[in-house]
């Protein structure tokens, strides 16, 4: 008997981890070519809204290459816990 894969489901948030080098022109295009609105800023971290859910781009020292992280839930924790072990 096989056991049913746990629902996964999108979070409300979307992080882009930048270099420090990049930072300053990813978050300009952001907010000036794709006129995102800007939900809070400080030196390290803007929040952009993004429909319903959150784009946070992070300046990140040491960084060579942008990375994408998900915010990603599940209704059972327990169940996906051992789903993603498998």
């Amino acid at each position: 008997m096989s056991v049913p894969v746990p629902l996964f489901s999108p979070g409300h948030n979307l992080a882009m981890k930048v270099p420090a080098a990049a930072f300053e022109a990813t978050v300009w295009f952001y907010e000036k070519t794709l006129a995102f609105t800007v939900e809070s800023r400080d030196t390290e971290s803007v929040r952009f809204a993004f429909g319903d859910k959150h784009l946070w781009i992070d300046r990140v020292e040491g960084l060579e290459k942008a990375e994408v992280w998900l915010d990603v839930v599940a209704q059972d924790v327990m169940a996906a816990a051992e789903h993603l072990k498998a």
